[in-house]
Parts: structure tokens; sequence; C-alpha cells
């Protein structure tokens, strides 16, 4: 299909909660928001991408297959929900897409569950761990209008979202 523009932070659609598509409904769209999804995530290199990132309120993730071995071709979601996070928390650096050279450890569990359904509208249910259960966490965020910046400090999010400002009116 298409590689799209990565929307950057401080875009409205970043902080909406997303859309859940029903597979008879809405077909079609969700075609196309998985192949445009996985052709920008191939172009842009990163660990995942959610739909808003590239500008679409709805509830799909992608993950990219080189960075999670033993994973098919394209993780795509579809209406990803986290059912059961572990109760062991780790502290790691994650980056974001949509917000450009900013890295910040991030608590989060090292395991969840997470039920979905595939790009064929079969429902799946699958148990990650590490840097899988991390990446999947960070992108159901993005469907919850939750962004890495919102687990940080008042002070550090502050900086920080001042920093991008002024990036994006440098590139304005």
């Amino acid at each position: 299909m298409a590689v799209k523009p990565i929307v950057i932070y401080g875009d409205p659609v970043l902080k909406a909660m997303c859309m859940a598509l029903d597979f008879k409904e809405h077909s079609e769209i969700i075609q196309s928001a998985c192949q445009d999804m996985v052709d920008t995530l191939a172009h842009v290199g990163g660990q995942g991408l959610a739909a808003p990132q590239i500008g679409i309120p709805v509830r799909i993730i992608v993950l990219h297959p080189e960075f999670f071995p033993g994973r098919p071709k394209d993780s795509v979601m579809v209406n990803p929900t986290i059912r059961r996070p572990g109760s062991l928390r780790d502290v790691k650096e994650e980056g974001c897409l949509s917000i450009p050279g900013v890295r910040e450890y991030i608590t989060r569990p090292t395991w969840c569950e997470v039920s979905f359904f595939d790009r064929k509208g079969q429902g799946r249910v699958v148990a990650a761990s590490n840097a899988l259960a991390r990446c999947i966490q960070h992108e159901v965020d993005h469907l919850n209008g939750v962004l890495l910046l919102d687990y940080l400090s008042g002070r550090k999010r502050k900086n920080v979202a001042k920093r991008m400002r002024q990036l994006s009116k440098r590139a304005a």
C-alpha cells in the first residue's frame, strides 16, 4: 500500500482513545491500515507501530519481526487488550517514533498476556515476556492515548515537552 509519515508529539491523535474495529463492518479499512502500518514500520525501522502514529485513531498495532525472533513475518494485532500484566517489573530505556530523539527509562511488567485479532480476523492470545512484552505494552499505551512521557515525573515531562516544541518550531 503506502509508507505513511509518522505523527509527531503534539498532534492530538496521539492523545486520543482509539476506536475498536469490527471485522465484518470494517474489513477493508483494517486490511488497508494494516498494510500501511507494515510498510511504514519496515521503512522507519522501529520495533513497533500503533495506528495513531500514522494518524489513524483505531486499535491496531504492528510489531517488527526482526526484533522478535520466532514471530510471524508481520505481527499485526487488531483490537489488542492486555489481559494480564505480570507482577514482576523492570526498568528499561524506551524510545518512541513519535517523540524523536527522546529515550527515557520506563518501569513496566516483564510479562503480559494479550488478546487480539490477527489480520484475518482470527482471535488469538499470546503470552509475551521481556522485550516483546515491553513493546506490546508501549504500543497498546498509544491506543489508549498514553505516551512514554506520561510515565515521567512532572518536571522531567515538562522539560521533554519543551524540547519537543522547540524541535517542531525549527522544523516548521
